[in-house]
């Protein structure tokens, strides 16, 4: 996770640790002359008045805890929870599909295009339609493809794995 950290110099510059202030330093006065001359060079560079000059003051233990999205035990969970990684062991082959963003060509009406693999096909409850297996022979899962005209189509995986193991020669005949 990487946090923008805006110094007075007014250009914004990327860290991947930061520390917040803690409580005790928010009460001392120093502190907070310095947060206050702070916010106006921002002000300065950025030409833009701040609303509230006690932003960084903080009565309520509560309140400090709602700012810096810490628990009980003074532990801090992330201010987005849904931008955090996937675990590595968190991996579930049957929502992953090697397929998905594939090219191929693939038959649509007369003729063939190059239709664009988007996701799998999924039921009302937002299940994934069939069983993947790693061997395309057997894997019955139901793929979304895209076509250049916009158009998506369902396709079984087997059919799509087939199209990205078949050649076409110069003359267009399969082998």
């Amino acid at each position: 996770m990487c946090f923008g950290v805006l110094p007075s110099s007014g250009v914004p510059i990327a860290r991947s640790t930061v520390q917040p202030i803690t409580e005790a330093e928010l009460r001392d006065p120093s502190i907070q002359s310095r947060l206050q001359s702070y916010d106006k060079e921002i002000e300065q560079k950025l030409q833009t008045p701040t609303t509230d000059d006690s932003i960084f003051i903080v009565e309520d233990t509560n309140e400090r805890d709602e700012l810096t999205n810490a628990d009980e035990d003074g532990r801090y969970e992330p201010m987005e929870p849904a931008a955090e990684k996937p675990e590595a062991d968190d991996y579930d082959e049957e929502t992953y599909n090697r397929l998905v963003s594939a090219e191929v060509l693939l038959p649509k009406g007369d003729y063939e295009y190059i239709a664009r693999v988007i996701g799998r096909k999924r039921d009302n409850n937002g299940n994934p339609i069939g069983q993947y297996n790693p061997n395309p022979l057997l894997d019955t899962t139901v793929l979304e493809v895209e076509f250049p005209d916009g158009t998506i189509q369902d396709y079984a995986a087997n059919v799509v794995a087939e199209a990205l193991f078949t050649q076409v020669d110069q003359d267009g005949n399969r082998f």
